[in-house]
C-alpha cells in the first residue's frame, strides 16, 4: 500500500500565546487574522513536507461544505489531553543540562547566553481518536495510512532566556503538538517539536518564515522513522 497521510490541523481554541499583544501591535492585524494565517501557513509548511513521502491530504485545505463538515465531526469525536511523549526517544534531564553547555555564548557584553528550556520530561498534548466508525469512513474516503494532527500551537516567552539584556529582548518558544496514528487510531508516535525567535520579532511573516520549516522537518522525519519502522516489521 502506498503511504497516503491525512493531515489535521489544530482547533483554533488550541492557539495559546503571551505574545500578543505585541503581535496585534506591530502587525495592525486583528488577532484572528494573524492566528488563522499562522495556522493556514503552519498547515500548508507540513504539507510541502510530508508529500515528499506520497499523497497528503489536509482537511483545513477542503474548504467544501462537505470537507468543513467532516473537520467539525472530527473535532467532536476527539479527545485532548496532556500525556508523555509516545514513540521516538526523548531526551532526559541530563541530556538537555549538558546541550545547553555546548552552545555558543555571544562575544557581546551586552547579550546573556542563550539556553534551551529544559523540557525533557514535559508533556504534550495528545489526540485519541475511538470512534472506529468514523476512523472507517476517513479510510474509505483517503486510503490513509497515517494521520497525522496538529493538536496545540503555543507561543511562549522565557523570562528565563535574556538574549539582550540592555533591550530586554527574551527568547520565544515556539511549541507545535503533534500525535501520528495509524488508520486505526492506534497513536504511534506523539510530541512537540520547538524552535525559537526572539521577542523583539513580532511580524507574523517573519515568525512563520523562521521557525514553521523547522518544525514542517521535525515533524516529516517522525513521520519516516514511523514509516521506516512498519516497512521493516512487513519485511517489505
Amino acid at each position: 500500500m502506498n503511504t497516503v497521510i491525512l493531515l489535521v490541523p489544530f482547533q483554533p481554541e488550541f492557539y495559546l500565546s503571551d505574545a500578543e499583544r505585541d503581535i496585534m501591535a506591530h502587525t495592525q492585524r486583528s488577532p484572528d487574522e494573524y492566528r488563522t494565517y499562522f495556522r493556514k501557513s503552519l498547515d500548508l509548511k507540513i504539507q510541502a513536507e510530508l508529500e515528499v513521502m506520497g499523497p497528503c491530504y489536509s482537511m483545513l485545505q477542503d474548504t467544501s461544505a462537505g470537507g468543513k463538515k467532516m473537520l467539525e465531526i472530527f473535532y467532536s469525536k476527539a479527545g485532548y489531553s496532556y500525556a508523555d511523549p509516545v514513540g521516538g526517544r526523548v531526551a532526559t534531564k541530563s541530556e538537555m543540562k549538558n546541550n545547553k553547555k555546548k552552545f555558543t555564548l555571544s562575544e557581546d557584553a551586552q547579550t546573556a547566553p542563550q539556553t534551551i528550556t529544559t523540557r525533557g520530561d514535559s508533556k504534550f498534548m495528545q489526540m485519541e481518536m475511538k470512534d472506529t466508525s468514523f476512523l472507517n469512513l476517513l479510510f474509505n474516503l483517503y486510503q490513509n495510512n497515517l494521520i497525522v494532527s496538529i493538536n496545540q500551537f503555543e507561543i511562549k516567552t522565557n523570562y528565563n532566556s535574556c538574549i539582550d539584556i540592555a533591550n530586554k529582548i527574551y527568547r520565544r518558544e515556539l511549541l507545535v503538538h503533534y500525535s501520528i496514528l495509524k488508520s486505526d487510531g492506534k497513536q504511534v508516535r506523539g510530541n512537540f517539536s520547538m524552535e525559537f525567535f526572539p521577542s523583539s520579532n513580532n511580524s507574523d511573516r517573519e515568525i512563520v518564515e523562521r521557525t514553521f520549516p523547522g518544525i514542517a522537518s521535525s515533524i516529516k522525519k517522525e513521520v519516516e522513522e514511523e514509516l521506516g519502522k512498519s516497512k521493516a516489521k512487513s519485511g517489505k
